[in-house]
């Protein structure tokens, strides 16, 4: 739940301008180039980009937030706003029925905002999580907590996730890679230029931060394990280019064999401790370098296993927790890493984590919709695209250098395409979920 935008708002922005208008005309009037972002003093066979936007480039100021702005952020800001408004409208409601999506919005909302709260708590509320780390002492244990890596908010090398088959889209699939880097990707801990080296340590003392608000003592030296640790398992994942791949990351294999091709490793303990039931076949994205990490998991102490895994519970778990943790993550994650100057204000860190996907989403999706993009809206959208289909069909019956066999795969590929306009024919179901108000 580290940051999560409005992924349904969002959407519904970038569906129809109608989502974002508050007198029901669109946002952005009309689509096209707005001539006084030019800067005429470039000639657009040389640059287009800066001779359709050049005075734009140099007037807008970002946010000290900001990293970047373009028209989708426009529009995912309008949204924001919106949501906020219909959050704020559930706060001040006293009739809400306990247990409906409205109660729970509103006091997840206010649980987040409550910073005095959260404050006098500390550290407090992870310490079942940390416990339960700290008393992992067998391998059986380690490997329990990396299938459970995702459920718990640490992190784990190995793991696995269900998604479409991206070559049977109709069927899902299992999936299983490599990971367990708190950087972005391999680069960051083996790339030997002044910019990486000096992230490096500013990651080693982020760690050392991390685990000092748990009370580790040697805090520098554990924080170092941990970093050789995560360089260890970086050497082994793929490049940017090779994950890019499509043909090369896909790898099927029974799941049945997974303990014969990559012996060392309990994969179906893996998976019962992620609540995932394992098809007979799984793809494995990056095959070379699944053993080499199962050996660094089998050659590294437990001790050190169980700092790595304490770190990543108290670092991705930060934003959650007081002023302090939340700041002191902030200022590598944020600042070092994405070069914001500072964070977002607090009641966009709120709309953003109740909206999310990893919050209560569909339900505040629901609030969304009924007020801001009626049915007709989403049906004018739904013949919009059947129209685009259309013209499309006709495009591809005319082309004249594509044989009748490719125009018959193109046509069923296209015939398969699923619009998902605005939001679902069905929403998720939040009846499971207790939020007791504080």
């Amino acid at each position: 739940m580290k940051k999560h935008l409005l992924s349904l708002s969002l959407a519904l922005a970038l569906a129809s301008p109608f989502a974002l208008a508050a007198d029901g005309k669109p946002q952005l009037g009309s689509f096209g180039i707005e001539l006084s972002n030019r800067d005429t003093r470039v000639r657009p066979g040389d640059d287009f980009n800066r001779y359709a936007n050049g005075t734009w480039f140099d007037n807008y100021q970002l946010k000290d937030y900001e990293t970047r702005f373009g028209s989708f952020n426009q529009l995912s800001d309008q949204a924001e706003l919106q949501v906020k408004a219909i959050i704020e409208e559930l706060l001040a409601r006293k009739d809400l029925v306990p247990g409906s999506n409205e109660q729970k919005i509103r006091d997840f909302y206010a649980s987040y905002m409550d910073t005095a709260a959260r404050d006098a708590a500390g550290i407090k509320p992870l310490m079942p999580l940390l416990d339960r780390i700290a008393a992992i002492d067998s391998k059986a244990k380690l490997v329990e907590a990396f299938g459970r890596a995702s459920r718990d908010g640490t992190r784990s090398p190995l793991g696995g996730g269900v998604g479409l088959d991206r070559k049977d889209p109709d069927n899902y699939q299992l999936g299983i890679g490599v990971g367990g880097l708190g950087l972005p990707d391999k680069d960051f801990y083996l790339n030997p230029e002044p910019r990486f080296v000096l992230i490096r340590q500013k990651y080693l003392e982020h760690i050392a931060t991390m685990l000092g608000f748990a009370g580790v003592p040697d805090a520098t030296a554990r924080a170092q394990r941990i970093l050789e640790l995560e360089t260890a398992i970086a050497k082994h994942h793929w490049d940017r280019a090779e994950l890019r791949d499509r043909d090369k990351t896909y790898n099927l294999y029974a799941f049945a064999d997974l303990g014969k091709e990559f012996p060392g490793y309990d994969w179906r303990a893996h998976f019962s401790a992620q609540g995932i039931v394992p098809p007979e076949t799984v793809n494995v994205s990056t095959p070379s370098a699944v053993s080499p990490i199962i050996g660094i998991i089998n050659d590294t102490p437990l001790e050190v296993w169980r700092d790595y895994l304490a770190f990543h519970a108290i670092d991705n778990h930060a934003p959650l927790l007081s002023t302090e943790i939340d700041q002191a993550a902030f200022a590598f994650r944020g600042t070092v890493l994405s070069g914001q100057q500072a964070q977002r204000e607090l009641w966009k860190r709120g709309v953003a984590l109740v909206g999310g996907s990893g919050g209560l989403g569909d339900a505040v999706g629901q609030l969304y919709v009924a007020r801001h993009f009626k049915p007709e809206a989403k049906a004018a959208m739904d013949v919009l695209v059947e129209n685009l289909r259309k013209a499309l069909r006709q495009n591809i019956e005319n082309l004249d250098w594509m044989g009748p066999e490719t125009k018959a795969e193109a046509f069923k590929k296209l015939e398969s395409f699923r619009p998902k306009i605005g939001y679902p024919d069905k929403w998720r179901d939040y009846s499971a979920v207790t939020i007791v108000p504080e």
